[in-house]
């Protein structure tokens, strides 16, 4: 073999070399780019989904805290309409009562339940307490209730009073 020849083999084998070593530097390269990339992908979805979880419990924390408060408001609206509710019916009870209480049925309440005590005492003494309301009653309820006839001067036997208890009628049932 002639020196040429041996220099054409010499650099055909140095540029297979070289093709070589560059295609391994390049095959280590491209690897190494993979998985740069895969690290950084791998990275950017552990961000992301961090992220992504982080955005979602503030997003949940804070509907949590806006249902709160709407359940507080709506709470004090039920709570303010029950107090509506009970103030009107009060008020409608006030109404009828005063209405029942200038009817004959509530005089004839009013009898009933003082011969019902009377019946209980059995002749003992007996004090009724009226309502101031009901004042006006007081010589009606005297003549229409059971009169004790074993007293000389046939008066009661209790008192009817409406000076000593100014709140409530008691009424024994």
């Amino acid at each position: 073999m002639t020196l040429e020849e041996k220099l054409e083999n010499f650099k055909k084998s140095a540029i297979k070399d070289a093709t070589m070593q560059s295609n391994a530097l390049l095959h280590n390269s491209e690897n190494k780019i993979k998985k740069s990339l895969e690290e950084y992908e791998e990275k950017a979805k552990y961000d992301y989904e961090s992220k992504l979880k982080i955005q979602t419990s503030m997003i949940i924390s804070k509907n949590n805290q806006d249902i709160t408060k709407e359940t507080l408001r709506i709470k004090q609206e039920i709570e303010k309409r029950r107090l509506e509710l009970v103030d009107s019916l009060f008020e409608d009870l006030e109404i009828r009562l005063k209405e029942f209480k200038k009817t004959k049925e509530y005089k004839e309440l009013l009898i009933n339940q003082i011969n019902e005590i009377l019946k209980i005492a059995d002749n003992l003494e007996v004090t009724v307490y009226i309502d101031e309301t009901d004042v006006e009653f007081i010589e009606y309820l005297k003549e229409n209730t059971k009169k004790n006839e074993t007293k000389k001067d046939s008066s009661l036997p209790y008192d009817i009073n409406s000076s000593k208890y100014r709140q409530r009628t008691i009424i024994v049932r």
